[in-house]
C-alpha cells in the first residue's frame, strides 16, 4: 500500500504519526501529573497535616505536664501559667483543624477518644494548678503533688494510652500515602 504513494504522501502520515505519538505521549504526562498532584494534595490534606498536628499536640501535652511539675516544686507560677495557657490554646486550635481533617478518619473512634483523654487533662491539670496559691505550694509541696498524682495522673495515662496510639497510627498512615506517592511518582518516570 505505502510502495504506490508518492514521497509527499509518505511524509504526511510520518509528520502525523509523529504528531499523534507526541500528543499521546504529552496527553499521558498532563494525565499521569495531575493523578500525582490529586495524591499529593490528599497526602498534604490528610497525612501531613494530621500527623504534624497530633505531633504539635502530644508536644504540647508533654509541656504542660512537664511545666505543672515544675510550678509544684516552686518554679515561677506567672511565668509557667502563661506557658500552660499558650500550649492550651495550641492544643485546643490544632483539635479544632483536626476535627475538620478526621471527618472520615477510619480512626475516628480512637481519635474521639484521645481528643477526649489529651482536652480532660490538659484543661483538669491548669485548673488544678490555678486553683493553688503559691503558699500552698510553698508550704504544701507534697500534699499538692500527691493530689496531683491521685486526680490527674490516670487522665495523662489514659491521654499518654489513647494518643500514643492515634499518633502512632498517623505515622503509618503518612508513611504508607508518601510510598505509594513515590510509587505513582516513579510509574510516571518510566
Amino acid at each position: 500500500m505505502f510502495k504506490s504513494l508518492s514521497i509527499k504522501k509518505k511524509m504526511t502520515y510520518f509528520i502525523g504519526m509523529v504528531a499523534a505519538s507526541i500528543i499521546g505521549a504529552a496527553m499521558f504526562v498532563f494525565f499521569t501529573l495531575n493523578y500525582i498532584d490529586s495524591d499529593y494534595k490528599e497526602l498534604e490534606k490528610k497525612s501531613i497535616k494530621s500527623a504534624i498536628l497530633t505531633l504539635d499536640i502530644e508536644k504540647s501535652l508533654n509541656y504542660i505536664s512537664r511545666t505543672n511539675r515544675d510550678i509544684m516544686l516552686g518554679g515561677n507560677y506567672e511565668k509557667d501559667i502563661q506557658k500552660i495557657e499558650k500550649n492550651l490554646k495550641v492544643i485546643d486550635d490544632n483539635f479544632k483543624i483536626l476535627d475538620i481533617v478526621t471527618n472520615d478518619d477510619p480512626d475516628l473512634d480512637l481519635y474521639k477518644k484521645a481528643k477526649k483523654s489529651a482536652i480532660a487533662f490538659a484543661h483538669e491539670s491548669y485548673n488544678y494548678i490555678k486553683s493553688l496559691s503559691k503558699d500552698d505550694i510553698k508550704n504544701n509541696k507534697e500534699k499538692i503533688y500527691e493530689g496531683y498524682h491521685h486526680k490527674l495522673s490516670p487522665l495523662a495515662a489514659e491521654s499518654r494510652k489513647y494518643f500514643k496510639k492515634y499518633v502512632q497510627n498517623k505515622q503509618k498512615e503518612l508513611n504508607e500515602d508518601t510510598l505509594s506517592l513515590s510509587w505513582h511518582i516513579s510509574l510516571g518516570q518510566d
